[in-house]
């Protein structure tokens, strides 16, 4: 038992290092000015792990007696019931802060200066993250722990990788475009495995859809806005609310 929460405790010290190396490393390699824009933007995109993290609580311990019973229609089952319900919330926040996060230098002040790239890049690499966390849940509890542990360490490193190739070119644009990119292989890596060992697929393509729908409904609002009136806190609390 102690082994396996070792094991266990040195993934979560890894996860926890994959959500700070891009700031330490942006902070290494550029401005103040970019660390700080960039910090919160991150900071803001990470508020769509909310309820998908809420509602995952209880996954690892069901999975765990699901695997020892060797119920696998209950794990997949387990496994949609959370994806139908974290792609709702999830996607309503991703639509929301995709789009206008690059209006929040009205909220935090005009010394800040948000692209829309930056935005719909770490809306969609946290995204990714909070939506296929629970697959790391599953290799945990069905006794392969260090293979989760083998996965987030490549990611950590690919991520290292990624970030000092990228930020001296691209700087804030480099890091979110390197955490999008880990958060999206880590969990294709975790995903084919667990469907490997399961023999089913609990990936739907309707979960596709709310991400996609949110998104698009969130740039009516925006463009919408955009004809009524000139840039403005006021305006942006509208489009909000509309998207709502």
């Amino acid at each position: 038992v102690l082994s396996e929460s070792l094991w266990m405790a040195l993934s979560l010290l890894i996860y926890q290092a994959i959500r700070l190396v891009d700031i330490l490393i942006l902070a290494a390699l550029t401005s103040t000015q970019i660390v700080g824009e960039y910090t919160a933007m991150s900071t803001v995109a990470q508020l769509i792990q909310i309820y998908p993290l809420a509602i995952s609580q209880t996954l690892g311990p069901r999975i765990a007696l699901f695997y020892k019973r060797q119920d696998i229609a209950a794990i997949v089952a387990e496994l949609r019931a959370y994806l139908r319900r974290a792609t709702l919330l999830g996607g309503y926040l991703f639509g929301g802060i995709a789009v206008f996060g690059a209006d929040l230098d009205l909220v935090f002040g005009q010394s800040f200066s948000f692209s829309w790239p930056l935005a719909l890049l770490l809306a969609f690499g946290w995204y990714v993250s909070a939506i296929l966390a629970p697959f790391g849940y599953v290799l945990s509890m069905t006794g392969r722990h260090r293979l989760e542990l083998v996965i987030l360490s490549a990611g950590a490193a690919l991520l290292v990788g990624c970030l000092l190739a990228l930020i001296p070119a691209f700087q804030a644009i480099g890091a979110a475009l390197s955490v999008a990119v880990v958060f999206v292989t880590v969990n294709a890596v975790r995903c084919a495995t667990v469907i490997r060992f399961l023999h089913r697929n609990p990936l739907e393509l309707a979960d596709l859809l709310p991400p996609a729908g949110f998104l698009i409904v969130a740039l009516l609002c925006r463009e919408t806005g955009a004809l009524l009136a000139a840039r403005h806190l006021w305006l942006l609390i509208l489009e909000c609310a509309a998207y709502t």
